[in-house]
């Protein structure tokens, strides 16, 4: 037989200390400005195999960009591993062009549609984790700021990522604002924050790309305005670590000696006489009846 103990806390942290978060740089291979900014927009050309309906045979190209372009627009593409702002040059692929000049497409008797190669030149907006961007500041809580990027893309710096000598002051909005004061009161944040210099934080800010989430085709950007490492640790570790087979150990269980019988005790009653345990009054009785 075999019993398990867990291992004392002291025993698991001294192999594996905790380590203090630290913001990774990583390498982008954005081209960077005069300005410091990272250059994000680029001209990628891309070969696609597309469908194409019916009701488009006689005018291909105009098909392709209805059914296939168009809803590419302002969403994210894997493809180029970034989103699609616009598209030109839509051609052909030359397989597909005969003699005559006419296009060729691949048709199969399962399917209406006809297929074929196109090459289109997308231009696309590719942000990568380490570049330097300039977002314009239209929110802030005592959580996070709110940026618009190129006027058109979301982005967002939580409390963590703000400098410790930043401070957040909220608003003392007027209960009685009416007529035009309401109008300025909906533009405003829940408060502003201050640099370390008590300067508010106000109109576009330079931040570097920490993380960058894909929703869907829906990206937004995730910024620091700290540098390099220099990871802020304003916000508390909590431990929540779950009891794994790993951290048990098998002990065996001590050998129990083997205990000795002890003498049975003796109670005196109110009469002065002994008492004695009930399985010594049976044994009595066998003797005597011996």
């Amino acid at each position: 037989m075999s019993q398990v103990r867990k291992r004392s806390n002291s025993d698991s942290l001294q192999g594996n200390k905790r380590r203090k978060p630290q913001f990774i740089k990583h390498n982008s291979t954005n081209p960077v400005n005069s300005d410091g900014l990272s250059e994000c927009f680029h001209k990628i050309n891309v070969s696609l195999y597309v469908s194409l309906a019916p009701s488009y045979l006689k005018q291909p190209i105009e098909g392709i960009k209805s059914q296939h372009l168009d809803p590419m627009l302002m969403k994210n593409f894997a493809k180029v591993n970034g989103v699609v702002i616009g598209y030109d040059n839509v051609t052909v692929s030359e397989e597909h062009i005969g003699e005559s000049g006419d296009i060729i497409a691949t048709v199969n008797p399962h399917s209406p549609f006809a297929f074929l190669w196109v090459s289109v030149d997308f231009l696309v907006w590719k942000p990568q984790v380490g570049d330097v961007l300039e977002g314009l500041v239209y929110m802030q809580s005592p959580s996070h700021i709110g940026l618009l990027i190129n006027d058109t893309f979301n982005g967002s710096i939580k409390k963590n990522n703000i400098p410790e000598s930043w401070q957040f002051i909220p608003n003392q909005a007027d209960e009685q604002a009416t007529g035009s004061d309401e109008e300025q009161l909906k533009s405003q944040s829940l408060g502003q924050w201050i640099d370390e210099n008590e300067i508010p934080i106000d109109g576009k800010v330079k931040f570097t790309v920490k993380a960058i989430h894909n929703s869907g085709r829906v990206v937004s950007v995730e910024g620091s305005l700290i540098k390099p490492g220099s990871e802020s640790e304003a916000l508390p570790v909590v431990p929540n670590k779950k009891i794994k087979f790993d951290d048990l150990e098998v002990v065996p269980l001590e050998t129990q000696q083997e205990v000795t019988k002890e003498d049975v005790p003796v109670y005196e009653d109110a009469s002065e006489e002994e008492v004695v345990a009930e399985e010594d009054s049976s044994e009595e009785e066998d003797s005597d009846s011996d």
